[in-house]
């Protein structure tokens, strides 16, 4: 659905906007970290047989923990 700017000014406050980039500043080092320790690359370009996995089994393979 298209969106104009001046939409979503009025939808989010500039206090809004701050408070979700010192959430970002938070999270991105944790991504960053938790990234690191996967044992394994992911493989971008070959993805198909992971269609049918269950996710926790792909977590389980790859370390991968959901950030809360």
């Amino acid at each position: 659905r298209d969106v104009s700017a001046f939409e979503l000014s009025r939808k989010y406050s500039f206090g809004h906007v701050v408070k979700n980039i010192f959430r970002l500043l938070v999270v991105i080092p944790k991504v960053i970290f938790r990234a690191k320790r996967m044992n394994k690359p992911w493989p971008f370009s070959n993805y198909d047989n992971y269609l049918n996995t269950p996710i926790a089994a792909i977590r389980k393979e790859y370390i991968i923990q959901v950030l809360k």
